[in-house]
């Protein structure tokens, strides 16, 4: 599921990330954050919470990510929260790797059904 609100400033990425073609899935999603960063809103989350996510969406998400960036370099207060489930190693791993990749705050966050 992918839900993102420009008037809120809440992005939210959840569920299972594996399309068969992810540029083709993936390329509007960055059109639109482009569009959107000629906005003004304040404060931007982007929330992960995926079960699972391919090697070709892997890619997709680091793009959002360094556009969440790009964002917070103009004076945006921008953060990632990375939720995984408890049990989740590949997952809490995964969320480690993106925060050593860009250069905005980025939570952890650890979560059990």
């Amino acid at each position: 599921m992918l839900d993102f609100n420009g008037e809120t400033g809440k992005f939210i990425i959840s569920g299972v990330s594996n399309p068969e073609n992810a540029a083709e899935f993936y390329e509007p999603i960055l059109a639109w954050m482009d569009e959107f960063a000629k906005s003004t809103t304040p404060t931007i989350t982007l929330e992960i919470k995926l079960d699972y996510f391919s090697t070709s969406s892997s890619k997709w998400i680091l793009q959002i990510m360094k556009r969440f960036e790009g964002l917070k370099n103009k004076g945006i207060d921008v953060k990632v929260k990375w939720f995984f489930h408890e049990d989740d190693e590949d997952l809490r791993e995964a969320g480690s790797q993106y925060s050593e990749l860009v250069s905005i705050p980025f939570e952890l966050v650890e979560f059990k059904d």
